[in-house]
């Protein structure tokens, strides 16, 4: 098979799933909290932190998962005071922002089918346990849309 024609198959259906608006839910819409923000504990980090999977890929900010869930240097204390400063700021990281992805074939239909495949999206570990802790402290469960303290910083 032509490489060329092969990437511009991806590139086009990949466009094409990225653009098509799904009927889907409406965004739950909460009314803006005014006055002071609580910070967030060391508690809830540690529960994000448990709730993290310990074998994923790096990706753009190569810390790797197991880094988060080291022991000896207590990595929650030190999460904690960086994402109160990141609300503090109302400012993310660039990279957190963006994103990769990745078909991963569905072991099912043929490999040359665009369709055989499902895209997962990579993203900064660290921004997966700031999007736990905003999803834990709003009380809203991961099949919900990521509206919260991450929506109000980008």
């Amino acid at each position: 098979m032509d490489r060329r024609r092969a990437k511009k198959r991806w590139h086009d259906y990949f466009e094409e799933i990225s653009n098509i608006e799904f009927d889907h839910l409406a965004i739950p819409f909460a009314s803006p909290v005014y006055g002071t923000v609580q910070k967030i504990t060391v508690s809830e980090t540690e529960a994000a932190l448990r709730k993290m999977e310990s074998v994923k890929a790096n990706v753009s900010d190569d810390l790797p998962t197991g880094l988060w869930k080291w022991k000896d240097w207590c990595p929650a204390d030190w999460l904690t005071e960086f994402f109160n400063q990141v609300v503090a700021e109302k400012k993310v990281a660039k990279s957190w922002q963006q994103s990769t992805t990745i078909p991963i074939w569905k072991k099912k239909g043929s490999p040359a089918d665009c369709a055989s495949y499902r895209p997962i999206r990579l993203l900064a570990h660290t921004m997966k346990i700031f999007e736990q802790l905003s999803m834990d402290v709003s009380g809203m469960s991961s099949s919900f849309p990521r509206i919260s303290v991450v929506s109000s910083l980008a």
